[in-house]
């Protein structure tokens, strides 16, 4: 099956691979940056203007894409949430935004009223002409920065993808758009796959559990012959129901759904696919790897039960995957960005056809079947009693010993950082409970001396990005010292 990308639309042509006249148009938009221009990446000129989009998922949203990529022009996607943040408020003054505009809430523009206004452009100077797609990344797992991706990285990765999971290039997808479009996977994997395949999209703000039972259930009723992409993060899947708690009408509509899920964003667990695939037995349940940088696709399951925790599949067709300096590993992939700008860098620098660092560790499983597993951010690592540990090992590390204990998972999200003095700290999203703790320390008895915690710290509420991952920065404080704060 290949991917219709090249064929005509009535909405807007869905190839990515060559620029539409540019109609200059006048239209309203959230806010506009002018560039100057001037001498920048190698072929190419500079931009007249950029528009730019804080902002969660609204057809509005999705119109101005659309606009955008008919237009030839570029767009800039960001979460509402940075502009009220500590340090990237500042660094958004930098790159030419300063806020303005009411808001719901911190952070939380009310729709229709932009939350940035032009302020001068010098941030653009040099940027590829035509239409780009940038990102302006949370940091939330790295440095701050903005990834700009072009018609080769959108073409690519949606078709790459589209052609790996042989979705239907008939017009009878339909997607579930609660994946933010500022984050790569929403943006690419999600809605503008549908356009490039031909379907359509229903956009919801924020995901909510039962707003989307009933969006199933009533696709089921309404069109039963489409065919669902359901695409989330971890976080959605621990906020679904579990069957048995649901009436036996809606089991028996959700039994009736097919389509197919990309689970991605962050680390996976065969627990949280098993749950999935229990609420939704007839969609196919798959699991994407991948970074902004790279488009955002890189590895990818293929419908099978994953191996072990953290299984991302095998590379992609033209993705060249290895393991770099001091273990995390590295990427190149014909469709990763074109260009990328850090705080503090004096110009955009090219990325396209180089290896980039994941910032991620990875293993090889042989014998537990094909592919590669997640194993965790290197930034996340830490020095105890002589071994580099992983905080994600020793999680799934304690998590097996709870259940080999007790039959069950742990009834809380916990996370497991360094303190002062190489000592190890377990912070669990729970009331003080001094039963749960004799447990833990019961069960973790039996892991190696560098794996086991040292202390157990509680928190009403683990600190978490717009998409559900832990912000493990936001507990660690300013040094391992300060880990955990309890709250």
């Amino acid at each position: 099956m290949t991917p219709r990308f090249a064929s005509p639309s009535r909405r807007w042509p869905r190839s990515f691979g060559t620029a539409p006249p540019n109609r200059h148009e006048d239209e309203r938009v959230s806010g506009r940056v002018g560039g100057t221009g001037g001498a920048g990446l190698p072929g190419v000129s500079g931009i007249s203007g950029v528009q730019a989009h804080l902002a969660w998922n609204s057809p509005g949203l999705m119109n101005t894409i659309r606009r955008a990529q008919a237009r030839d022009r570029p767009l800039l996607l960001a979460n509402p949430v940075m502009a009220g943040l500590p340090g990237v408020a500042g660094w958004l003054r930098e790159l030419g935004f300063s806020a303005r505009g009411g808001a719901e809430g911190p952070g939380d523009p009310r729709p229709g009223e932009p939350r940035v206004a032009p302020v001068g452009a010098p941030l653009f100077s040099g940027l590829p002409g035509g239409f780009h797609l940038l990102l302006l990344t949370s940091g939330t797992t790295g440095q701050p920065r903005l990834v700009a991706l072009d018609r080769t990285s959108v073409t690519w990765n949606a078709s790459t993808v589209a052609t790996h999971l042989d979705l239907p290039g008939d017009g009878s997808l339909h997607v579930a758009l609660h994946v933010p479009l500022f984050h790569a996977f929403g943006l690419v994997l999600s809605f503008l796959m549908v356009e490039g395949l031909g379907g359509q999209a229903t956009a919801f703000r924020r995901f909510e559990p039962s707003a989307f039972l009933k969006f199933l259930e009533g696709s089921v009723r309404s069109a039963p012959d489409r065919h669902l992409l359901l695409p989330f993060v971890p976080a959605m899947l621990r906020s679904l129901p579990q069957p048995a708690d649901l009436d036996p009408a809606t089991r028996s509509a959700l039994g009736r759904v097919r389509g197919t899920s990309i689970v991605g964003g962050d680390r996976v667990t065969r627990t949280e696919l098993e749950s999935l695939r229990e609420l939704l037995p007839g969609v196919r349940h798959t699991i994407g790897y991948g970074l902004t940088e790279a488009g955002p696709a890189l590895a990818h399951t293929a419908g099978e039960m994953p191996g072990a925790d953290g299984a991302v599949g095998t590379a992609l067709p033209g993705v060249e995957l290895r393991e770099g300096e001091e273990g995390a590993w590295e990427f190149r992939s014909p469709g990763q960005a074109v260009a990328i700008r850090e705080r503090g860098d004096a110009g955009w620098l090219p990325v396209r056809g180089r290896f980039l660092s994941t910032g991620d560790l990875l293993e090889v499983m042989p014998g537990r079947g094909p592919g590669l597993r997640f194993v965790g951010r290197r930034s996340w690592c830490f020095k105890k009693g002589g071994e580099t540990v992983s905080p994600v090992l020793v999680e799934e590390a304690l998590e097996e010993a709870w259940r080999a204990r007790f039959g069950r998972p742990l009834p809380c999200a916990f996370v497991v950082g360094p303190s002062a003095g190489e000592s190890l700290v377990l912070t669990l999203e729970h009331a003080r409970d001094r039963e749960l703790e004799a447990a833990i320390r019961a069960a973790s008895g039996e892991l190696p001396s560098f794996l086991r915690p040292d202390r157990i710290a509680w928190v009403g509420a683990l600190p978490r990005n717009a998409l559900g991952k832990v912000d493990r920065g936001a507990i660690c404080g300013e040094g391992p010292a300060d880990y955990p704060k309890e709250r």
